[in-house]
């Protein structure tokens, strides 16, 4: 089951190879600056995760705990309130999650 985009918490909406944030407030592929991978295995996994050396085995489609920084400690950004680069909010019908309003 997908996990919803709320608050500022590292997701993988998009099934890419682990949970991820956004930095800025637009969330673009090409600038890596934007967005960066989150280190879920820093702490103890719930059951349902499973991390061999430090690393997540899987992608992390489903990942719903609470880590909000990046690998690099960076804070994450809220997803209600980012924007992919044709400026659909990620909290959005692209992603599975509420409606396509764009700014």
């Amino acid at each position: 089951m997908r996990a919803a985009l709320c608050a500022s918490y590292c997701r993988n909406p998009d099934e890419g190879e682990s949970p991820w944030c956004c930095t800025k407030e637009t969330c673009v592929d090409s600038d890596p600056s934007s967005w960066d991978y989150c280190d879920v295995c820093a702490r103890p996994p719930p059951p349902a995760w499973e991390c061999k050396d430090g690393q997540l085995i899987g992608n992390g489609f489903d990942y719903d705990e609470d880590v909000a920084k990046t690998e690099k400690g960076q804070a994450c950004k809220w997803w209600s309130g980012v924007k992919d680069e044709r400026g659909y909010k990620y909290a959005s019908t692209k992603y599975g999650f509420g409606s396509t309003e764009r700014k």
